[in-house]
């Protein structure tokens, strides 16, 4: 299985480092993945194509976690979190291009969806390896990402908030 989803930069509007990202279980279910990969990628495109390639807008799409075997489970409304091996740093300029890639299992892990009309925010095909999608939706996993922020705080705003309490 091949997976990707776009998140805009207004859904994020935060530069940092992102830890972790998750689901949120629909009904409970669980799995386990094989060869389970985990991409992010910063992006111009507002709309995604039925090409993965086309997708990365011109960038190269950064490998944030990898397992042989993932289990995936959860009661109904509960987020199952995939920690990442290697933080990925989001830049807030740009969208955010997630592609997850998995080449079988067993089990289903049911997570709830979200309706992004105006764009199509997410698409998959059946093979590990596809260049295209074969089903390409306005709806994608609701996610949750972890993001650590990078903005450091300015020199003057320090001064003024000793001020206030001199």
């Amino acid at each position: 299985m091949r997976y990707q989803a776009l998140i805009l930069q207004s859904e994020i509007g935060l530069a940092g480092e992102i830890t972790k990202l998750a689901f949120q279980a629909y009904t409970s279910s669980g799995g386990s993945f094989n060869n389970v990969h985990v991409y992010l990628c910063h992006t111009s495109v507002d709309s995604l194509s039925t090409s993965f390639e086309a997708n990365y807008g011109g960038n190269d799409p950064g490998e944030v976690f990898y397992a042989p075997t993932k289990s995936m489970s959860g009661s109904a409304e509960s987020w199952t979190d995939i920690v990442f091996d290697d933080p990925y740093y989001y830049n807030n300029s740009d969208n955010l291009l997630v592609e997850i890639k998995w080449s079988g299992g067993s089990g289903t892990y049911y997570s709830h969806t979200s309706n992004t009309s105006g764009y199509y925010s997410c698409g998959y095909a059946l093979s590990y390896s596809a260049p295209t999608m074969t089903h390409h939706n306005q709806w994608h996993n609701r996610f949750r990402l972890t993001i650590e922020p990078t903005d450091e705080v300015q020199p003057a705003s320090l001064g003024k908030l000793r001020s206030l309490y001199h």
